[in-house]
C-alpha cells in the first residue's frame, strides 16, 4: 500500500469512528464537519490521498482493507 499522509489517518480515524452514528446523521455530515475546519492544505493532501488510494486498490476488497488499515471503522454508504 502507498504511503498516506497523517491528514488521511486523522480523516478516517477522527470522522469515521466506532461512535460515528452517535455523532453524525450521515457520512456527508461527517465530511461536511471536517471540511469546515480542514485547511486548504489538508484539504488538497486527503484529495491526494483518497485519489491514489482508489487508483491502487483494484477491488472493493482491498479498498477495505485499505481503508481499515487507515482508521476507518464505518462502512461507506452504499452505491445505488
Amino acid at each position: 500500500m502507498a504511503q498516506h499522509s497523517v491528514t488521511t489517518y486523522q480523516f478516517l480515524g477522527s470522522y469515521f469512528h466506532q461512535d460515528f452514528f452517535d455523532e453524525y446523521a450521515s457520512h456527508s455530515e461527517a465530511v461536511d464537519d471536517y471540511l469546515a475546519g480542514a485547511s486548504q492544505g489538508d484539504r488538497k493532501q486527503l484529495d491526494r490521498d483518497i485519489t491514489s488510494l482508489l487508483a491502487l486498490a483494484g477491488t472493493e476488497g482491498e479498498l477495505k482493507q485499505a481503508v481499515s488499515i487507515l482508521g476507518l471503522e464505518v462502512s461507506p454508504p452504499s452505491r445505488n
